[in-house]
């Protein structure tokens, strides 16, 4: 092994010279500039020893590294198996062939392994230096260090197989690059099907990017770092990687000894698998090329879905051919084979485009279902707040996966009014788009989307909101705690406050808060509000979010004006100054100045704030926009731009516009 190292230095020196600049130059660049942080008051202790574990461990520079370390070294210790000369040459040594192959296998496993965790120690140590390196920080770089050699082995032993299965190194490459993105590729273009042949099918991202990220090497590598990076258990996904690699091991010792020496003047080393492998590429391919020409036709979309299947399938059998034989006269070889790739591609678009199983129409029967989680667009949109992987800052809203994992109405008879009314609603109505998760009684779940009429979904949601399981599902706060609370604010139109409040205050605050939002009716919601709270849990495992303080929330209001906090839940009339309306017409655009008291008080009552959070509650916008001017609070002068709705404009605003 000794003398197979020394003939593999500048390898070696390649992955030592690149594990010397990005990780340990780089390393300690980094650490430096987080120091000096530290030293200006911008970052805490704890904050730089936690990103400089991150920095050691779960870092996508280190995840490139094991990523391209693995088929450098793979391709360089197995090449040998496309060179018939060297073949014959190290065979004809007197040393056995399975001996030969260990040496070779153990070589590219040091020439990663060595350099990595050298150049680990190296920038441990001048975090031991500097104060930074941790008992906590050893731990997680130690765990770091587990998954990335665990997956560079996994990495490595396929890279082994792409090259045990070919004869030529370029083929050998493409065989990795099928290797670790074939399967994801697959479910990727299934769920492409799904989503444009049926009408009710709900892209589950993360239930498909995890079933995708389990099918390859490479995929599984990035879900394990993630997990890790989180906090989360990742013990299954460490199960996965061992299994597969001992697996994949197995496959390639047997193939090594099964393997000819002829077989590195083939393209493939196994001709009868030539069928197998161009078969599996050719359908996949040619569906592929179909969904691409159909989402670009705007018109004729079936007939360029069966021009794209076909020429994907003429195209990709020929290339696969030629890689085969490198002969033109060959590019149509397997005319039957290629044929029947086509018949089959055919046959599964087929399936989909004609709805063979009634996926679309397929409603669980009312009597299995136990209960049902239902998120409608445009419905408490900002009461979910996403945090960061970090946990140090909020990203967004996600108020839909909430919805879908904790609302369970057992009151079915609306959600079926619903969906029924989804699936037989006739082409010219206002729809809104609604999800609908099934939870059956024997345990499983189906989730499908629907474009459900606006005028049944607010008829059913007038009785839904009569339910505590349908408010508890929708809106987070109603389960919270006062002490669960670590931070309140004010959102107005022209700014945001945050509420000094003691202990004892914030808690009667979210407590009042949450009896009057579990006892709200969907009608309060249609009077529209200028102000919103917000909510801040304590820490991230804790639901923030944004709601809107209507009208009806009149105990939170009198608290919050006790506390010091006067707010106008509606805009006054008498704090207006002026109101200028916009109207857009097909000619232009016309403006009028409202200035009388009875006119302020007219508008107001059916201006609707522009930041309101429940969009769903009016549907049809108009064509007038509001810049109202008024006195707030404080009496400073604010405008605000706000809307009216086609179901709501004022009698003085029509009579100024002769409509």
């Amino acid at each position: 092994m000794k003398q197979d190292l020394k003939r593999s230095g500048g390898i070696i020196a390649i992955i030592s010279l690149v594990f010397f600049l990005l990780f340990t130059v780089r390393g300690i660049f980094t650490l430096d500039q987080m120091l000096a942080s530290l030293k200006n008051g911008g970052w805490t202790m704890k904050e730089v020893t936690a990103q400089f574990a991150d920095l050691l461990s779960y870092n996508g520079v280190i995840i490139f590294l094991t990523v391209s370390s693995a088929v450098l070294c793979g391709v360089s210790r197995f090449c040998y198996l496309h060179s018939s000369t060297k073949l014959d040459f190290y065979h004809s040594l007197p040393i056995k062939r399975d001996h030969f192959f260990w040496v070779q296998f153990l070589s590219g496993i040091l020439q990663f392994v060595v350099p990595f965790l050298v150049n680990m120690l190296i920038v441990l140590f001048i975090g031991a230096l500097r104060g930074v390196t941790t008992g906590g920080v050893v731990g997680q770089v130690l765990l770091g260090g587990f998954i990335h050699i665990l997956f560079y082995l996994l990495l490595y032993i396929t890279v082994i197989l792409a090259m045990m299965l070919t004869g030529k190194i370029v083929v050998g490459i493409l065989a990795v690059t099928v290797f670790l993105l074939y399967l994801p590729g697959v479910i990727f273009l299934a769920t492409g099907l799904f989503s444009i042949f049926f009408k009710t099918f709900y892209q589950n991202e993360s239930f498909w990017m995890q079933l995708a990220e389990y099918f390859s090497p490479l995929f599984l590598y990035g879900l394990t770092i993630g997990a890790a990076s989180e906090g989360s258990m990742f013990l299954k996904e460490l199960l996965i990687a061992i299994a597969a690699f001992a697996a994949m091991l197995v496959i390639v010792l047997y193939l090594y000894r099964i393997r000819s020496s002829e077989a590195s003047e083939r393209a493939i080393a196994f001709p009868k698998s030539e069928s197998v492998i161009k078969f599996l590429l050719v359908v996949p391919i040619s569906i592929g090329c179909g969904f691409i020409a159909h989402m670009m036709a705007i018109e004729g979309k079936d007939l360029w879905l069966a021009f794209g299947v076909i020429f994907g399938g003429v195209i990709s059998s020929a290339i696969i051919e030629f890689i085969y034989h490198i002969d033109f006269t060959k590019v149509l070889a397997r005319k039957k084979l290629m044929l029947a790739s086509l018949i089959v591609s055919f046959a599964i678009i087929g399936i989909f485009r004609f709805d063979v199983f009634g996926y679309d129409r397929n409603i669980p029967k009312e009597e299995n279902v136990e209960s049902a989680a239902i998120w409608i667009d445009g419905l408490a949109t900002n009461v979910y707040e996403k945090w960061s992987d970090n946990g140090i800052y909020i990203s967004g809203t996600d108020t839909k996966s909430y919805v879908l994992d904790h609302m369970q109405v057992t009151k079915m008879d609306r959600i079926y009014e619903i969906v029924e009314s989804a699936i037989n609603k006739p082409e010219d109505v206002s729809t809104n788009y609604v999800i609908v998760k099934y939870r059956l009684k024997n345990g499983k779940e189906k989730i499908r989307s629907y474009q459900a009429e606006h005028s049944v979904l607010e008829k059913a949601l007038a009785d839904l909101y009569q339910t505590q399981e349908f408010k508890e599902g929708l809106y987070p706060a109603i389960n919270l705690t006062g002490d669960e609370v670590g931070k309140i604010e004010l959102v107005k139109t022209d700014e945001s406050i945050q509420l000094n409040l003691n202990s004892k205050q914030l808690i009667s605050l979210v407590d009042t808060f949450r009896e009057e939002l579990a006892n709200m009716k969907y009608e309060d919601m249609k009077a529209s509000s200028l102000v919103s709270i917000r909510l801040e849990g304590i820490n991230k495992k804790v639901p923030s979010g944004t709601y809107t303080l209507y009208p009806c929330f009149e105990k939170t209001l009198a608290l919050l004006k006790e506390y010091g906090y006067s707010v106008d839940a509606k805009l006054d009339p008498d704090k207006v100054i002026s109101m200028r309306v916009l109207k857009y017409e097909e000619k232009g655009s016309r403006e009028e100045v409202f200035s009388s008291k009875e006119d302020f008080k007219e508008i107001a009552e059916n201006l609707v704030n522009s930041g309101v959070n429940d969009y769903f509650l009016f549907p049809q916008s108009s064509a007038y926009d509001v810049n109202v001017t008024y006195k707030n609070e404080k009496g400073d002068t604010i405008t605000s731009y706000m809307y009216l709705y086609n179901d709501n404009i004022p009698q003085c605003i029509k009579d100024r516009f002769d409509d």
